[in-house]
């Protein structure tokens, strides 16, 4: 069940949902508000993290680029409900893991 934080009001409050695997280089929809997260194992790997209204999206919002010969990307980005996101790599070859967590709302008992 996802969310808007928009939504929410005072019998409710926001959480995370599960996180959901997805795919580098794949556009996907949001169905709630929620965030992105990638990282990778491979070294000099860089992740970029796209997101906007637009399918594809076009909008770059995050790059994580290693300062370092060894190190390891990572990235997280908010997106709104209804845009659209992917997450790319360059520099050099691999397959990150990448998360979807949509924001979810519970009932707050009285």
């Amino acid at each position: 069940m996802g969310a808007s934080i928009s939504n929410v009001n005072t019998d409710t409050r926001l959480k995370l949902g599960s996180r959901e695997s997805k795919s580098k280089d794949t556009v996907y929809q949001a169905s709630a508000d929620g965030v992105v997260e990638a990282f990778s194992d491979v070294s000099e790997l860089s992740l970029l993290g796209q997101t906007d209204g637009s399918n594809p999206p076009t909008t770059y919002c995050m790059k994580q680029q290693p300062r370092y010969a060894n190190d390891k990307a990572g990235l997280s980005m908010l997106v709104l409900v209804g845009d659209y996101w992917k997450v790319t790599i360059a520099f050099a070859a691999g397959t990150p893991t990448v998360n979807w967590i949509p924001f979810e709302t519970e009932t707050i008992e009285p």
